[in-house]
């Protein structure tokens, strides 16, 4: 089987509010398109603020439990793109054998010998992501720490990727997809499957 390539593939990550058995309500959204370096960050308005990239049949998203990203964009109306799921990728290239830390974005990270900086501001940002309304003054905090988790899950992408079954990782990536949109006709307007790649990932 050929390995797909893409024309962007873009690293993104939201911090959103999540009351038990509810959709996400998204806060922000940061990403980082790989291929040209290109960084962006959202503060989301729903309803009003559109997407920050073209999703084509040539365009890869790069996520940490895909399922919330893609959960993000239903809930916002967004179009949704092909993932790739680096949290499900690290768990099948360790399998059977020990995750010292377990399997979440710090630990894979310590295990590819990227830095994480503090436990303890990770736990700080995702308190201040689940209040249902982030005050003004605390918006550009929130940004900061969903940009700094792009730039980990960039990291992590660049080591993993030698590694990587990228056609069968995308179709364990559409499962998250389908795990998201359980119940959501939005699904419906995905589009096609992806185009063979064009250039590596650098």
């Amino acid at each position: 089987m050929s390995i797909p390539s893409y024309r962007e593939i873009w690293v993104e990550d939201f911090e959103y509010y999540q009351p038990d058995g509810e959709r996400p309500s998204p806060h922000c959204w940061a990403g980082l398109e790989l291929l040209s370096g290109r960084r962006d960050r959202l503060w989301i308005t729903p309803g009003v603020t559109p997407p920050p990239f073209a999703v084509t049949p040539d365009v890869l998203a790069i996520a940490f439990q895909a399922q919330a990203e893609a959960g993000s964009r239903l809930a916002l109306g967004w179009p949704v793109p092909q993932y790739l799921d680096l949290h499900i990728e690290y768990r099948v290239l360790t399998n059977g054998t020990p995750r010292p830390g377990g399997d979440g974005l710090l630990a894979a990270c310590l295990a590819h010998r990227i830095p994480t900086g503090d436990a303890a501001e990770k736990d700080a940002g995702q308190a201040l992501a689940m209040r249902p309304v982030v005050p003004v003054e605390d918006r550009a905090a929130l940004l900061d720490y969903c940009a700094r988790d792009v730039d980990k899950l960039a990291a992590l992408a660049r080591a993993m990727w030698p590694d990587l079954d990228l056609p069968r990782a995308i179709l364990r990536g559409e499962y998250q997809i389908a795990a998201a949109g359980m119940g959501s006709p939005r699904l419906a307007d995905r589009p096609g499957h992806a185009r063979p790649l064009s250039r590596p990932l650098g």
